[in-house]
Order: structure tokens, then sequence, then C-alpha cells
């Protein structure tokens, strides 16, 4: 089992700078987490999220840093052999003007589910799929609503999970302004 952490650590394992890292758990406890280097790996917001693909060779995250279109946009990172990529941006058939936040990935990789204030939606945030059209990761199809589950709310990290038959998200709507936790 692995956690991935939004930190870099000294060698004493303290949170040092801006980065990934990954801790292993064994034997019963967590170890010290290894920093994973990701080239011009920066994020100028507060506000940062992430999804590491099932294989754990490509992170989509959003985050405010060189190229950003708007607030937060989604850039993704591949992971060739033990090096990962300099951060690319999605593009402007995902990104807009304003935040693209919480982005995770089909389990074959070619889905990108991410949640927007800047698409016309029902709430303040609405979760869109769209699908990658090229392996260049900049070319993708026009973000496609998933009304079902959107609100005028705020809903946020959908995950789909095939093998357990599920599918996790976080909504607003009828919580008390921290998002409830709903199952599809």
């Amino acid at each position: 089992m692995k956690l991935y952490l939004l930190t870099h650590y000294d060698p004493e394992g303290t949170p040092k700078t801006q980065g990934i890292s990954v801790s292993r758990y064994n034997d019963g406890h967590w170890l010290r987490p290894e920093n994973i280097y990701i080239p011009y790996f920066k994020n100028k917001s507060t506000v940062i999220s992430g999804f590491i693909s099932f294989d754990e060779t490509v992170l989509v995250f959003s985050a405010e840093t060189y190229g950003t279109r708007g607030v937060e946009d989604i850039y993704v990172s591949i992971k060739n052999n033990d090096a990962w990529t300099e951060p690319k941006n999605l593009g402007a058939s995902i990104n807009t003007q304003f935040q693209e936040i919480s982005p995770s990935l089909s389990p074959d990789g070619k889905t990108l589910y991410f949640s927007s204030n800047g698409l016309k939606g029902k709430g303040s945030f609405d979760v869109y799929a769209s699908t990658r059209l090229d392996d260049s990761w900049i070319n993708w199809s026009a973000p496609v609503n998933i009304t079902e589950i959107n609100s005028e709310g705020r809903e946020l990290f959908y995950r789909v999970y095939p093998q357990q038959g599920l599918i996790l998200y976080t909504s607003t709507k009828s919580s008390d302004g921290y998002g409830d936790i709903k199952i599809v």
C-alpha cells in the first residue's frame, strides 16, 4: 500500500518544500516518505489536488503555476522509467480563466474527470468528463457536464472504482458546507 503526499521531506522526515512524495506501508507502519522529483513542480495557490493513475505512471493535478490560463489549471506529468516529465498544461479544451480542480482519470487513462466553476453548470463547481483524443495530453473532447450528480451546490473529487462498482464524489448540497461523500 502507498500513500502519496503533497510535500517534500528532508532526510529526518520533516516537511520542507513543495513537491510530491510517497510513503509505503510495511509491517504495520508507514515508512519515511520518498521524494518524487517533478521538474518545475510549483504551485502559487493555496488550492491543489491531484490523482495518480491506477498504474502509477500518470499524475494529473490542479495548480496555479507556469503557463496557467486562469486561477487553477489542470496539468499532467508522465512517469518514464523512474523519471517524471515536466508538467504540461492540458490546454484550452479543459482549462478556463476560472478554476479547474480535483482531477481524476478513468482506469484506462482515457477519460478525465474534473470540477470547474468556469463552465456553465448547475452550481458553483460541477463535475465534467472529457475524453483524451490522442497521446499528446493536450487534445481533449469538449467537457460534458455529468448532470445526474451535479446540483446547485459544489461537486468535487469524482472518483471511479470499477472493481468495487463504486463512484465517489463530494457534494455541498444539503451539507454543512464542507461536502458530504456521495456514492453512486
